[in-house]
């Protein structure tokens, strides 16, 4: 069995006194070390590496993959074929961060992508950030495309909206 020596392990996280576990989790995004899951997304198969660790605690969808009786609970490779390798990206580092840049430009695919791997707690954040964002110009238009979204709190506020400011 390979020693791992010390340095590499701080130079590989770049650790040092004051970085936080967050910042150190982060850092795994991605990254070859430790990394016991290889997703090979996209039609180009982009290698992004991952933990299940951290995945199955954070999603049904991955715990059924690794644990459950689908082949990938045997396989260091899982093929995404038909996914978009930068949002998967954006998903892991949510997974890894708890953190997402939420816009209305990428809201759609990040919520089709949190149905998918069962991100229950980012759709939340999704239907709070739309919420948020509901004023007198955008009711018609979020009511609009709170058909895709299918969030009941989200069609209230837009009815409520739209019955105060006739």
């Amino acid at each position: 069995m390979a020693q791992l020596r010390k340095s590499d392990f701080q130079n590989f996280l770049e650790y040092n006194k004051e970085s936080s576990t967050l910042l150190r989790k982060q850092a795994m995004v991605n990254n070859e070390f430790l990394s016991d899951v290889v997703f090979l997304v996209g039609p180009d198969r982009q290698r992004i590496y991952a933990h299940k660790m951290l995945l199955t605690i954070s999603s049904e969808y991955f715990y059924i993959m690794f644990f459950g009786s689908f082949v990938e609970a045997s396989e260091k490779e899982v093929v995404l074929a038909n996914d978009d390798p930068d949002m998967f990206l954006l998903i892991m580092r949510y997974i890894y961060s708890g953190e997402i840049d939420l816009t209305f430009e990428n809201m759609r695919d990040i919520f089709n992508i949190a149905q998918k791997f069962m991100l229950n707690e980012l759709i939340t954040l999704i239907c709070n950030f739309i919420l948020r964002h509901i004023e007198a110009e955008s009711t018609l238009r979020l009511f609009s495309e709170n058909r895709h979204y299918g969030f009941a709190s989200v069609d209230d506020k837009c009815l409520e909206m739209i019955s105060n400011n006739p």
